[in-house]
């Protein structure tokens, strides 16, 4: 089996130059929105937090309404000293008093008008000003007081209920009603401040709150929020605000490419990114840092390249080893600047770095019957690939009545897991268990060849050499591995964090000082075999229940935010930490 050994290279100039960095004209094609829009509340919210029928909306200095004019903010006109209520209005109809006003000034004196006549009103945007009276559960009692409103000389007509109309209400009084199609309903700070949901200090944001009603999101909240700021609230909350400066740099650009790259995810709902790890954690203004918030400014504007586009920044939590190929996690084609990289120099003491999670035979069953699987009662679960990064990528479930097989990340989520590398204990009910775990290789392993033919490249981080070898092979266990070795890389670092027993020697060739790269690292998809063990052990399982024993937390593609951790705290930069993760890409 042929295998390539990558090189690693913290600066790739040269190859950089040909791929990585962006021309001038792909910089002058990506455009920053002005504003991101971050999904809060709406159906299919990953932590529950789906559509709302009614939210409160508050800060010290006052609160107004408008809706957005393109990149700009049209005032409505209606202000509240302290807060306000929005609420969907749901089989309402109402009075329309007098006709259609053209500013909210002229409405406001005709609403006078009316006041002084004893008669209560609000005044209403439906894309002009108008003027509506009652709030009435059925069309017979609107129509009793349309008549009572003609009674005083005055034109009325009923209003029938509308599904994109919201009220909006303060001291229990309904003050506003704004019902235009297709436009979401803003609440601003008045001067300055920031906005609270509910009155939860925890739900405090930058920027507006808008309402929208969809017929299967009934109402949508969105914050709208400047691109820039929107940062502020998902560093902290993606890697820790504790984090070293320049680990924080990185998910900074990370976080920034990443919402550059998606867009407008969710097209149908009008808000680029929800606020889950569906896209990026994002946070109100308490969880905030100034070290994060100094970051992102030190990084402003700046995203990761490759050929001429923004790049694919998928970030995790932790690795354990080597992070992961997408096409092994989510499927589809590579990505050159995703493979599979080192990341043994994480802390191990992260949060899920190590995990266990134990199903009965009854609980397993019903889990796969919760996706629409009835195979009966399970009798075995097996891994049947696993990639050369230790993950797991095939595997079977085998029950009484058939068997079913998932692939790529559905080994995680279908059992409700914390990453795609673990080990599959199944009970015998006889004090043993069949263990399915992927072969990693030991210390020890060797890499030997023949006629090295090497060349010299000094770079500011790195010594690096590029050699042609032949005939290369590689011990996994005792196994000889053919590995291609055509343009294999070597890098003397100093310092050096990619250390470690995997695929580490010392090789020799013509040119250096003693003969010696010392301490070199190889960038390579080779820490495991690809292969599947497979054997009893002793084990206190009952019969048919399942132990699955990971490490990891996460997809494992692209950035371990642990791994930049410690890359930061070792005094790597920024880019070098991006560069590492994301090979052969760049930072501009």
């Amino acid at each position: 089996m042929k295998r390539r050994i990558l090189a690693f290279i913290l600066t790739l100039a040269l190859v950089v130059g040909v791929v990585g960095v962006p021309s001038q004209d792909a910089l002058a094609a990506v455009t920053f929105p002005d504003t991101v829009r971050v999904g809060l509340y709406f159906k299919g919210h990953y932590s529950g937090n789906g559509p709302v029928s009614s939210m409160k909306v508050s800060n010290s200095s006052g609160v107004m309404l408008a809706i957005a004019m393109g990149s700009q903010v049209m005032e409505l006109g209606p202000r509240y000293d302290k807060y306000v209520v929005c609420e969907k209005m749901v089989n309402t109809y109402h009075v329309a008093v007098a006709t259609a006003y053209d500013t909210y000034a002229s409405a406001v004196l005709m609403q006078q008008t009316l006041v002084d006549m004893g008669l209560s009103s609000y005044i209403v945007y439906t894309g002009t000003w108008n003027i509506w009276s009652g709030n009435f559960s059925s069309k017979a009692d609107a129509e009793v007081a349309v008549q009572q409103m003609i009674d005083l000389g005055l034109t009325a007509s009923v209003v029938s209920p509308s599904a994109t109309r919201i009220g909006c209400y303060n001291n229990n009084q309904l003050t506003f009603v704004f019902d235009l199609s297709g436009t979401g309903l803003l609440v601003c700070p008045t001067s300055s401040g920031y906005l609270t949901l509910n009155d939860t200090a925890s739900k405090t944001y930058r920027g507006n709150i808008e309402f929208r009603r969809f017929s299967d999101s009934d109402m949508t909240v969105v914050n709208v929020v400047p691109f820039e700021q929107y940062l502020y609230g998902v560093v902290p909350n993606e890697i820790g605000a504790t984090a070293p400066t320049e680990a924080l740099k990185a998910q900074a650009v990370a976080a920034r490419t990443f919402t550059v790259k998606t867009g407008m995810k969710y097209p149908k709902y009008n808000f680029h990114v929800s606020d889950t790890v569906q896209d990026q954690v994002y946070k109100g203004i308490n969880y905030e840092s100034t070290a994060c918030n100094n970051a992102v400014n030190a990084t402003a504007g700046q995203i990761i390249w490759y050929n001429n586009e923004p790049a694919e920044t998928y970030y995790f939590s932790c690795a354990n080893g080597f992070t992961e190929n997408p096409k092994y996690a989510f499927g589809g084609a590579e990505l050159d600047y995703l493979k599979s990289v080192d990341s043994t120099f994480e802390s191990k003491s992260s949060y899920l770095y190590t995990w266990t999670i134990t199903y009965s035979a009854a609980t397993l069953k019903a889990q796969l019957l919760s996706y629409g699987v009835n195979i009966g009662d399970i009798t075995e679960v097996k891994i049947n690939k696993v990639t050369n990064a230790g993950r797991v990528y095939s595997m079977t479930f085998v029950g009484t009545n058939g068997s079913k097989t998932y692939t790529n990340s559905d080994c995680r989520f279908k059992m409700d897991l914390y990453s795609q590398q673990f080990t599959v204990e199944v009970g015998n009910g006889d004090g043993t268990a069949t263990l399915y775990y992927p072969i990693t290789a030991e210390a020890g392993n060797s890499i030997t060849t023949k006629d090295p033919v090497s060349s010299a490249v000094k770079t500011n981080r790195s010594f690096i050499r590029t050699i042609t070898y032949t005939n290369l092979q590689m011990a996994i266990n005792g196994k000889l591995k053919e590995i291609d070795g055509t343009n294999l890389k070597f890098a003397n670092i100093n310092p050096a964090p990619f250390t470690g027993h995997y695929l580490h020697d010392y090789v020799g060739f013509p040119g250096n000082n003693n003969n010696t790269v010392v301490d070199s690292f190889f960038k390579t998809e080779l820490p495991y075999s690809g292969e599947v063990g497979c054997k009893t052990v002793v084990s206190t399982l009952a019969k048919g229940q399942v132990r699955f024993s990971g490490k990891g937390w996460g997809h494992a593609v692209g950035m371990s935010q642990d791994g930049a951790i410690a890359l930061g705290n070792k005094g790597y930069s920024y880019v070098e930490i991006l560069e590492h993760y994301y090979s052969g890409a760049t930072v501009k």
